[in-house]
């Protein structure tokens, strides 16, 4: 028994939406990206 799931498509995004979806996609990777980089320019301070 499966349910019939629509994609519904409302038209295109605005440019504050389309700049929330890259925030949202991206930004956690590049949070990781300066994280990763600065925990590794501490370790070879030391």
């Amino acid at each position: 028994m499966s349910l019939p799931v629509a994609a519904w498509h409302l038209g295109q995004l605005h440019a504050y939406e389309q700049a929330l979806v890259l925030v949202i996609a991206f930004g956690p990777f590049v949070v990781l990206g300066i994280v990763v980089g600065v925990l590794r320019r501490r370790d070879l301070d030391r």
